[in-house]
Formats: C-alpha cells, structure tokens, sequence
C-alpha cells in the first residue's frame, strides 16, 4: 500500500484520539476510563490530559507534513526521526495498555496504541 494510506489511517485516529482527549477534558467523559485508571484527582487529569493532547497534536502536524498536506516546516530527517520515537512510544503505550486498571483501556487502548505504531512504522519506513 501506499503510504498516503498509511498517513490519511494515521489522521483519522489521531483526529478520534482528540476528540477524546477534548470530551475527557471536558469531563463528558470520566478521566477515570483514561491513564490506566491510575488518576487521583482532577488536577492530575488536567495535567496528563494536556500533554497527550499537545503531543497528539504535535503528531498529527508531524503526519499532515509527511502526507504534503501542509507545507513543510520540519527537515524531513527531523520528521522520520519524530515519527520513530512515536514508533516506540505507541509499543510502550500498548505494552502499558495491557496492564491498564479498566477493561475500557485494556481493549481499545492496546488497539489503538498498537494500530498506531503500526501505522507510524510504514509512514515512515523506507520501501
């Protein structure tokens, strides 16, 4: 497949991903379904919240330059480089996943962390 899929794949779940991170801020959603369970108080939910959704955000700039969407502001060394840090981070996340507190996070955590390394790796794997 091309990676154009991989990269328009990678856009859609990161657009979900804040979404959720949006409605959890909000607190439509319980922080509690989120962070393994292993949140105390609000404060901490604001805290952790966001910087997943900077770092979400930052991802999904990353993957938007990669596809051509938008202009290049990164050397595209600096965004494989990027791209395979969140390689690692998503395997960690999912690893992370597994032990997570609530069945919510165990299931759908671990398959979206473990989808987006996947998808990450082919953006930014050489054919």
């Amino acid at each position: 497949m091309k990676r154009i899929f991989f990269c328009n794949a990678m856009i859609v779940i990161l657009s979900m991903v804040l979404i959720f991170h949006l409605l959890v801020l909000s607190q439509v959603i319980d922080f509690k379904n989120n962070w393994g369970g292993r949140l105390s108080n609000e404060n901490e939910m604001y805290l952790f919240e966001t910087l997943s959704f900077t770092l979400n955000s930052f991802l999904l700039f990353i993957i938007l330059q990669k596809a051509s969407y938008i202009k290049q502001y990164f050397t595209t060394k600096f965004i494989n480089v990027i791209l395979w840090l969140f390689v690692i981070i998503f395997g960690l996340n999912t690893i992370g996943n597994l032990f997570a507190n609530n069945l919510f996070e165990k299931i759908l955590g671990t398959i979206f962390t473990l989808v987006s390394a996947y998808l990450c790796f082919r953006i930014v794997k050489k054919k």
